[in-house]
């Protein structure tokens, strides 16, 4: 099977409803003698411009797009993809074999039509997609994009799609309980930020001896924003209810000098492994267990900052998890009332005075601003401290949210 076909059968398995980084981590396990950059820059960058594609399909066709078998689409998106969004592509190449593909699959009858609209879909200049409307030229479902710009502006939900289509940079924090920034940049030749022992990780490998070791892991840029939103002090206890996969954890007890062990819960006890053999990794200390965290758990006791990362929507996080772009907004609409519940049985583990980071990697203010809003009028024992989005513009990583909420003292 060609490098080509391989990822039309990966995008025809994303279009049937599989997750795209689940069917493509299981195939690059199980590779040989592929090309496993070029599948997975043109995978994923088929899903990333997936209604841009479309609209250029339908310029040079005459059948419905919907009426399509989805292997011949995908075969279609994936060579205009290459040739028109790829660097160094091979359009005579990519058009050829294509046509191929069809030809000898069982919709060889489409052939025909498929030579005749590749050769022209081929030669379109992107320049007119910039003068179209939001869903063409950044590829995104109009809901999304409506309910993205009703809550961070529209002029910043054009700059924050427009940032999802651009590449990732692979970010790392310093574990400085074992080592120290200056090392890392040294032996790594990782590039700073503006931000203290965060670095861009250039050429990161799985198999390098600090990462081995637990000198540094690797975390979205916003993510650390966010917890340095709640300012981890060396005298707090620290509770992360729905810790998993743990960046927020380890984050949260390497800015507080891992003085007192975080605890750190999940619903899925695989989930709760992952954390502690990376927690060990890294020596850091943490008591972590399962725990439903929209159930009040009486055996927990009381901590003075309460980690409160709630399952979100998503929208935050489309450069990593592009197909949350074509989601209907309509599926979002019974998260509120869960996160809701969530900060609400989290209120019951903070000490007086203490504090609840709540965060989504979402910007949807149903999700975000709302539940506050809410929690707050129900919860006048807290008042809020600061609220903000996290935007890649800020921070070069994904889209957040975060508000810090504070427990009155008690002065009886």
């Amino acid at each position: 099977m060609s490098d080509r076909l391989c990822v039309i059968k990966l995008l025809e398995k994303v279009e049937k409803g599989s997750y795209s980084t689940i069917v493509l981590n299981n195939l690059l396990s199980d590779m040989t003698g592929k090309n496993s950059a070029f599948i997975t820059r043109a995978f994923y960058g088929v899903i990333e411009r997936k209604i841009t594609l479309d609209y250029i399909i339908s310029k040079y066709s005459d059948k419905p797009l919907k009426k399509l078998p989805i292997f011949v689409l995908s075969t279609f998106r994936l060579c205009i993809y290459e040739s028109l969004f790829m660097d160094n592509s091979q359009t005579f190449a990519a058009v050829n074999e294509a046509v191929e593909i069809i030809k000898n699959s069982k919709y060889k009858y489409l052939s025909g039509y498929a030579n005749a609209i590749l050769r022209n879909a081929v030669t379109y200049d992107l320049k007119y997609i910039e003068n179209k409307s939001p869903d063409i030229k950044y590829s995104v479902n109009a809901d999304v994009f409506q309910t993205v710009s009703n809550s961070i502006g529209e002029s910043a939900a054009q700059d924050f799609f427009d940032n999802s289509l651009k590449n990732s940079e692979v970010l790392i924090m310093v574990n400085t309980l074992k080592c120290d920034e200056n090392t890392i940049i040294n032996d790594c030749a990782f590039t700073k930020t503006n931000v203290q022992n965060l670095l861009i990780a250039n050429n990161f490998s799985p198999k390098e001896q600090h990462f081995i070791n637990g000198d540094y892991f690797v975390i979205d840029s916003s993510a650390v924003y966010t917890v340095m939103l709640a300012n981890p002090c060396p005298d707090d206890t620290i509770l992360d209810l729905c810790a998993a996969p743990g960046g927020k954890t380890f984050c949260a007890a390497i800015l507080s000098g891992n003085k007192n062990p975080v605890t750190a819960l999940d619903l899925y006890p695989q989930r709760i492994s992952l954390i502690k053999s990376t927690a060990k990794k890294l020596g850091i200390a943490v008591k972590s267990f399962v725990n439903d965290a929209a159930v009040h758990n009486e055996n927990i006791g009381k901590f003075s900052l309460i980690i409160c990362d709630v399952p979100c929507s998503g929208l935050g996080v489309v450069k990593r998890k592009p197909e949350i772009k074509y989601k209907n907004t309509a599926d979002f609409a019974n998260l509120p009332e869960i996160q809701l519940k969530i900060l609400q049985t989290s209120a019951n583990y903070v000490d007086d005075g203490g504090r609840i980071l709540y965060s989504t990697c979402t910007l949807n203010c149903a999700e975000n601003e709302n539940v506050i809003t809410k929690f707050l009028d129900n919860n006048q024992n807290f008042e809020l401290v600061s609220k903000q989005y996290i935007l890649p513009s800020q921070t070069g990583g994904d889209g957040f949210f975060a508000a810090v909420i504070k427990r009155k003292q008690n002065r009886y």
